[in-house]
């Protein structure tokens, strides 16, 4: 048997085909990942201060007229956000009180507890009970609705309102129009017992849609 000797020039040429064959899929990856990044950038420009502040400050001025008009104890926001990564490569999944406005300096103050905590135990129960409500309720309303917090199925939430002192409650969770992702949740506090009737729901579903539209910036 004798071997098969290629010219020098081929193995060359065949050499050069791996190496550009190499190089080449190597750029494309590259590419691919600098216009995935472009393009998440550019979905998401970065908010200024400025910007913040101004839509802080429509909260708190929501707030202040929702509060003259409904008479809760309270009235707050909550922004839903992935506070980084375990090492499994999980998001940690967190709530933090945005806003949050009393009737007086008798009313509980939540925020000081609520400054990015996971969401676990009796705050995955609250929110996933909005978002099951929403599969089972007319019109599909992602709302948490308590008339009488003893009736409340889950003791470590009953336990949290009447830590706080709150009655009742009306929480109705807000989506982003766009991606359909839960951002925020919009709450209403009382002190004493609410019926909830249709005119107040109406209400209170309108004051979350107009919440909405300042903290997404939607016309």
């Amino acid at each position: 048997m004798f071997a098969t000797v290629f010219p020098p020039q081929t193995i060359m040429f065949e050499l050069l085909k791996i190496a550009a064959s190499m190089i080449g899929g190597l750029l494309s990856g590259i590419v691919l990942a600098y216009f995935k990044f472009w393009l998440d950038n550019r979905k998401k420009p970065a908010v200024t201060v400025d910007a913040d502040l101004d839509r802080r400050n429509r909260v708190k001025s929501f707030q202040l007229h929702f509060m003259h008009f409904y008479k809760p104890a309270s009235t707050s926001c909550y922004l839903l956000h992935n506070g980084g990564t375990f090492f499994t490569g999980e998001h940690m999944q967190k709530i933090k009180l945005y806003e949050e406005t009393p009737r007086d300096s008798h009313v509980a103050l939540l925020k000081p507890d609520f400054d990015s905590v996971p969401i676990e135990g009796p705050l995955h129960w609250w929110i996933d009970a909005m978002r099951e409500n929403g599969k089972l309720l007319p019109g599909k309303q992602e709302e948490f609705i308590c008339r009488d917090r003893d009736a409340i199925t889950n003791p470590e939430f009953k336990a949290m309102m009447h830590h706080y002192g709150i009655c009742c409650m009306f929480a109705r969770l807000l989506r982003d129009p766009k991606s359909g992702a839960p951002v925020a949740v919009f709450v209403s506090s009382y002190d004493s017992p609410q019926e909830f009737i249709e005119a107040d729901m109406y209400g209170l579903r309108t004051e979350a849609k107009n919440l909405a539209k300042i903290l997404l910036d939607v016309a």
